[in-house]
């Protein structure tokens, strides 16, 4: 073989090694990020699942506190996902990107609404403990009953947005989740029935407070 061949023969085989090279470590760029995107998505996908189930006519004292843990982990793992090399499958990324920023604000959402119904229920109470000293009147009562039944107008509307919100935001779950799901198939994620039930859960929860809203309101006018 000449010299000029053998340089020609070494430069291919240098270059099928440099191939093999750069697929193997596209390969294994994939294969990193797949596992990322799975143990994200999963993690997210577990925080939601422990709360999307709560009674919002009702939430327990733990809701609130547990939601605000689970937005704060969530928002970190977007960041997360959202700094990592999307190259080697970007639809993969944008798919996981679409389902972590759902559950993120679903559950900025259910914390609203946990909050609001608290606040309303405790607004209404206040008025109805003023309302029942009514024998007991002085100069203040009337403007006091006035600024109370505001305050419980106020708290309602808040806890109405926050309630209407997350309805609408259950409604575009199973969107989400069936982009995901097809990608990252062993990632175990609330369903969009559960959803669905969940969307159910915070109409009925906002029914059950607009009854004791329009209720207590006949009691004092707004002022």
């Amino acid at each position: 073989m000449s010299r000029r061949n053998s340089l020609i023969a070494a430069a291919v085989a240098l270059a099928v090694v440099a191939g093999a090279g750069w697929f193997a470590h596209g390969a294994w760029q994939k294969r990193r990020l797949d596992a990322q995107v799975a143990q994200l998505v999963g993690e997210a996908g577990g925080r939601l699942a422990a709360t999307i189930g709560a009674d919002l006519n009702a939430p327990p004292a733990d809701l609130v506190p547990t939601l605000e843990s689970s937005i704060k982990d969530t928002r970190a793992a977007l960041e997360q996902l959202r700094a990592a090399n999307a190259r080697p499958d970007r639809a993969l990324v944008e798919a996981a990107d679409d389902y972590l920023l759902t559950v993120l604000e679903v559950l900025r959402r259910q914390a609203g609404s946990a909050r609001g119904r608290l606040k309303f229920a405790e607004s209404r109470k206040a008025l109805a403990a003023h309302l029942a000293q009514a024998g007991q009147r002085s100069g203040n009562w009337m403007p006091e009953a006035i600024a109370l039944r505001q305050q419980m107008d106020k708290d309602f509307f808040d806890y109405q947005m926050a309630a209407s919100s997350l309805g609408n935001l259950l409604k575009g779950y199973p969107d989400s989740f069936k982009k995901i799901a097809s990608r990252v198939p062993g990632a175990s994620l609330p369903s969009d029935g559960a959803a669905k039930e969940a969307q159910a859960r915070a109409v009925e929860a906002l029914d059950a407070a607009r009854q004791e809203f329009e209720k207590a309101k006949q009691l004092v006018a707004p002022g």
